[in-house]
């Protein structure tokens, strides 16, 4: 038995402390390496020198972490103790004489370099500082791209050991408000919340809000979760100050592929495009409210087919409270991997398909259907452009290259995508800031960004959406995807006013019905009354935000309409409530030059 007790000992010492060191670092090690020294010195103690003794040994074993201060006594012991000539009890005796004093070694040096680092930090500035409140695959990567475009920066996790392997990183062991409030206020200060692994702590990050809501910083989310953007725009109507950068990672990645792939393709030559999403998920679906956001084309007729095995309740993650019937959407309760899907679909309007965004939550599936998708579709003698989600990086690395010479576009990938230039640095904002200032200025209203982000999240989404639409309108309007230019753009814009108006409603109608709105149906006198109403009740008089009724969601000869009505029945004395699509589309060239639109 004592054999067995004595490898056991010896096991966790070789095991269980460089694990300990590894994943928690050298003052937890120190603590199991204490429990360690209890567990070898105690049956020593009592066998050498009897009961009364044992009370000494957590004294002696804290000695052993004070460079070995008491050896003498050890030594006297080891030789006393009836199995001294046991091998394994030697080596358990032995290691633990000489882990103790060099884990304390390691202890205190940690100490300094701990205090040093706060120092540094305390006495740095005019610097990038970089906060990470989670330490995961998702922020390391993005962390170490900010790092490699500015090496003078600091990057800090906080609630987390300092990995000594990113020497690049400030290795410091803090809690966020201690990193805060330790950092020099002339530093610009960004923090990164991450919600990727569903192990945000929406309290952590209210209260720390809270508590710097004063202050000069920015916050970003890195999230895809609904709730955390909801319990932010809460937050948001209350805290004017805080810059809270919300970058919900499916939506970003709806807008670079709408942005870099050609959903757009050929359109100019076509009546209609027609769209299919093959797994509507919470990145499908995201995807597919992107396209009807941003894929209304003047004269072109979107079509929106959605391929999922649980069938039409895959549209809860587009929009609120939708129907299929308010667009022409149609969904197809398939299981993609399946034969049957393939023989079906050619008797489908899928067959007819210009665009195909596979998004499954397998990338082994995704790859493996968008492969039989290419054959399908080339023996049909078409060829739509398919692109498809890969979430794995090594998969994404070492399948991209393959599958472009079958013509699949992949998408994801994490270190691709956990950059700054994608999270950070998005080019689009230029252009759906510009738009946003466009609607404000209109109303007299002086605009930063602070302002912009101070919006509800689905309203910054409605600005970026109009500036993935400028692209589209741009190249609809003249029939080309290359070698446009703003006189170009200009002279079409002008000749084209009152068809992109339209088109520019029918994007606005888009938008609003998938954040739950719908028209006003009903009578004129029915008309009338709802709009006496929300006059008397203070608010805008075509609009009641409490049921989410729109009157202004109508074809635009309804809103000229519903113009005149508001003015004949003296609810205001001027009405054009037409105006912003109006502004908007005549701003199209304009928004092209000065998010240097071709560029993006």
């Amino acid at each position: 038995m004592e054999f067995i007790y004595w490898l056991i000992i010896i096991i966790a010492l070789y095991l269980g402390v460089p694990f300990v060191y590894k994943k928690y670092g050298v003052n937890r090690c120190v603590i199991f390496l204490y429990a360690i020294g209890l567990f070898v010195f105690f049956p020593v103690t009592l066998y050498s020198y009897g009961s009364e003794y044992t009370a000494s040994v957590p004294v002696m074993v804290g000695q052993l972490f004070v460079l070995n201060i008491g050896g003498n006594e050890i030594v006297e012991l080891i030789t006393n103790y009836h199995l001294k000539d046991n091998a394994i009890f030697t080596l358990a005796i032995w290691s633990t004489y000489i882990m103790c004093p060099f884990i304390t070694v390691q202890a205190v040096l940690s100490f300094i370099r701990n205090k040093l680092k706060k120092t540094i930090l305390k006495f740095t500035f005019n610097k990038n500082i970089h906060i990470f409140t989670e330490r995961n695959e998702n922020s390391v990567l993005l962390a170490k791209d900010i790092m490699a475009k500015d090496k003078k920066s600091y990057v800090i996790f906080t609630d987390s050991s300092p990995d000594e392997n990113e020497k690049h990183f400030l290795g410091i062991s803090l809690k966020l408000n201690e990193a805060f409030n330790l950092i020099n206020p002339t530093n610009n200060i960004d923090v990164f919340f991450t919600d990727e692994d569903e192990d945000l702590k929406l309290d952590k990050l209210m209260y720390f809000l809270s508590s710097n809501s004063n202050k000069e910083l920015k916050i970003y989310v890195l999230t895809s979760r609904k709730i955390t953007e909801e319990v932010i725009d809460n937050f948001k109507k209350n805290n004017k100050n805080a810059r809270i950068i919300v970058l919900n990672t499916d939506e970003i990645l709806s807008r670079k592929i709408l942005w870099n792939y050609p959903l757009y393709l050929n359109m100019a030559k076509k009546e209609e495009l027609n769209v299919t999403v093959i797994g509507v998920g919470e990145t499908g679906g995201t995807f597919a409210s992107n396209v009807l956001w941003c894929g209304q084309l003047p004269e072109c007729k979107l079509y929106l087919n959605l391929v999922d095995k649980e069938g039409s309740t895959v549209f809860k993650n587009i929009g609120d409270n939708l129907d299929p019937a308010d667009f022409n959407t149609e969904i197809f309760s398939y299981d993609a991997q399946t034969n049957e899907f393939l023989n079906d679909i050619k008797d489908t309007r899928i067959i007819n398909s210009d665009y195909i965004f596979v998004a499954l939550p397998n990338d082994d599936m995704n790859i493996s259907i968008s492969k039989k998708l290419r054959l399908f579709f080339l023996r049909c003698g078409k060829k739509p452009y398919i692109t498809t989600l890969v979430r794995n990086d090594s998969k994404y690395k070492t399948m991209k290259e393959i599958l472009k010479e079958e013509e699949i576009t992949l998408v994801g990938g994490k270190s691709e995508f956990y950059t700054s230039n994608v999270l950070l640095n998005d080019k689009l904002f230029n252009i759906a800031f510009e738009v946003y200032k466009i609607v404000e200025e209109k109303y007299g209203n002086i605009v930063n960004e602070r302002d912009f982000y101070n919006q509800s999240h689905i309203d910054i989404y409605s600005s970026y959406a109009n500036a993935v639409h400028t692209k589209y309108k741009a190249f609809a309007i003249t029939g080309e995807s290359d070698t446009l230019t703003y006189d170009k753009i200009k002279e079409k814009v002008d000749s084209n006013h009152h068809l992109l108006s339209v088109n520019e409603h029918d994007r606005w109608v888009a938008f609003e019905k998938l954040k739950g709105y719908i028209g006003f149906s009903g009578t004129e006198e029915e008309l009338i009354e709802f709009l006496k109403s929300n006059k008397n009740s203070g608010r805008k008089v075509h609009k009641n935000d409490d049921i989410k009724i729109h009157a202004c969601i109508t074809d635009f000869d309804g809103v000229e309409k519903l113009d005149k009505l508001i003015v004949e029945k003296e609810f205001k004395k001027e009405s054009n409530l037409k105006e912003i699509d109006e502004l908007i589309a005549s701003k199209t060239a304009e928004l092209w030059q000065k998010g240097d639109i071709k560029n993006v």
